[in-house]
């Protein structure tokens, strides 16, 4: 009503001169680029194609054609008293992904994509939007990996003939999601119940594999990795450990439609199971569409990641950042050259699988102050003369203790000693590697030590955690004299504090093959993804 109150008058002759009636104006976009002028106010903006171009933003002075108004009518309508009741916003979606309106947006064009926010799919001149209904809402995909209800849009020229189609699924109030925009076929899928929204605010986990038996059976095993006796940790499994979790936690789907993250969960040694993961990838439209909801969970020594674009690699606290590596793969006697990096945009480390058993940091005395077991001969010569001045002051007095974890054929370490002297020392010394974390960080949490991280390059599994309530961060250049210190009598208060924040936290490393344990550790996972998809 107001738009009609408006353009009858701005119409009459004395707004509206003979010399702007022709062609055809006065026509609909034109009429309202006054309407929205005159709310807005000057500086003038453009409208159009221009609002998402490199040009200016601004279309001052403006004629007819660039910026849908004339400077001589939007001087009478001022003139004359004429003003918009209404602000402008927009119907559609925001830069960022939102809605203007909590209750959708309105789409205008199912091909059109200035901003790069939509998932879109065919072919590089022929892309579309991908649409479905829930309970007969329309809704549309985002590159995000998210939904975003649609209240109007519009079906024109080819589209004109799908009309009946979109009207059945919005009368029957389907759930279903449409195999292209015309929407004749629409493939019916269970949408998660509000229970398990509210148990999975990060939403569900859909994991390659998990639903095909000879994948599982070939490649992910319960029986393929056993307890390692030369390392205190469990080496290489944390993996399977997560296989089974997902199998236990009410986070899992089996039901891509459903998932707002993908789990790819790599096998370790296996060419051809590796062969055969990326064959999934590639065959799943998700692998393209919703890469940043993509993440990939490694252990290769250095074969890791396969080559993606903005997903998240999960990395093992063993694994090497060499990059790029390319290794020749075996499947079904053909031979395939696949590339792996092993890094991703975004990374993550991953927790280890130690199944000593936890020791409380609290209420417990301890002979030693700092503790630490390495090698002195891992590394490059930089690491290894690092890790050597390290280890000598830690022997220099009586409060601190290293073990070398060398390992020859004359001399073999026992893992029983390593957790015996972490859980009787109050700090845990955790060097740098050739990885961006550490096996021992896990060990020195359940037993209860604090981790004093030394490494420029440390990146810590949980991120969402607060380290440094439970953990000292020091850089390399000031490790050394950071330990020496600590082998003085610390303050009891300050060490106090913190044994009691890394009480807090132990669960999170604690993983037992109960389910509560490893439904807490999928949670963990989905948080930890979560913080660092917001950074």
């Amino acid at each position: 009503e107001d738009v009609t109150r408006f353009w009858v008058r701005m119409l009459r002759p004395d707004v509206w001169p003979q010399q702007h009636v022709g062609g055809t104006l006065p026509n609909d976009m034109v009429a309202f680029g006054h309407y929205v002028h005159t709310q807005v106010g000057k500086p003038y903006p453009c409208w159009g194609v221009a609002n998402t171009s490199e040009r200016a933003k601004f279309c001052d002075p403006m004629t007819g054609s660039s910026g849908y108004g004339f400077p001589d009518i939007l001087a009478a309508i001022q003139r004359v008293g004429l003003q918009a009741s209404f602000k402008t916003s927009s119907l559609s979606i925001y830069p960022d992904g939102t809605a203007a309106l909590d209750f959708g947006i309105v789409d205008h064009n199912f091909n059109d994509n200035p901003m790069q926010i939509f998932a879109m799919v065919g072919s590089k001149k022929q892309k579309q939007k991908q649409l479905r209904f829930v309970n007969g809402q329309p809704q549309l995909l985002l590159r995000s990996g998210s939904w975003v209800p649609t209240w109007g849009y519009i079906l024109e020229d080819k589209y004109e003939a799908c009309v009946q189609h979109h009207l059945r699924w919005i009368r029957s109030s389907a759930t279903c999601r449409c195999s292209n925009l015309c929407c004749s076929d629409c493939f019916l899928f269970p949408l998660p119940t509000q229970k398990t929204l509210k148990k999975c605010p990060h939403g569900l986990v859909y994991a390659y594999g998990m639903d095909d038996p000879n994948y599982v059976s070939r490649c992910l095993q319960e029986n393929v990795f056993t307890w390692n006796t030369s390392h205190s940790e469990s080496h290489h499994s944390f993996n399977t450990y997560l296989w089974k979790a997902l199998q236990q936690s009410p986070c899992s789907t089996k039901f891509r439609s459903q998932a707002h993250w993908f789990f790819a969960v790599q096998d370790f040694f296996s060419l051809r199971c590796r062969s055969r993961l990326l064959k999934m990838l590639r065959a799943a439209p998700e692998w393209e569409q919703l890469t940043s909801s993509h993440v990939v969970f490694v252990w290769s020594g250095g074969l890791s990641t396969a080559e993606w674009k903005q997903g998240i690699a999960v990395h093992s606290a063993d694994d090497s950042l060499r990059s790029p590596v390319q290794v020749t793969a075996r499947d079904d006697g053909t031979s395939t050259t696949l590339i792996y990096k092993s890094w991703g945009t975004k990374g993550l480390t991953s927790p280890y699988w130690y199944t000593a058993p936890l020791t409380s940091p609290v209420n417990k005395s301890r002979s030693i102050l700092v503790a630490g077991a390495w090698s002195n001969s891992r590394g490059d010569n930089d690491t290894m003369k690092f890790r050597t001045s390290l280890s000598d002051a830690l022997m220099s007095t009586s409060r601190g203790k290293w073990i070398d974890t060398t390992v020859t054929k004359y001399r073999h370490w026992g893992s029983e000693a390593v957790t015996a002297m972490y859980q009787d020392a109050d700090f845990c010394v955790v060097v740098p590697g050739s990885s961006p974390s550490s096996r021992r960080l896990s060990t020195c949490i359940l037993a209860g030590s604090i981790p004093v991280m030394c490494s420029d390059k440390f990146v810590p599994p949980f991120p969402f955690l607060r380290w440094d309530a439970f953990s000292l961060r020091v850089p390399e250049s000031a490790c050394i004299r950071t330990v020496q210190s600590l082998q003085q009598e610390p303050k009891e208060k300050e060490l106090l504090l913190l044994k009691r924040e890394l009480a807090e936290v132990q669960p999170y490393f604690n993983m037992r093959l109960e389910p509560e344990s490893q439904i807490r550790l999928v949670e963990a996972l989905l948080e930890s993804l979560h913080a660092v998809s917001k950074q």
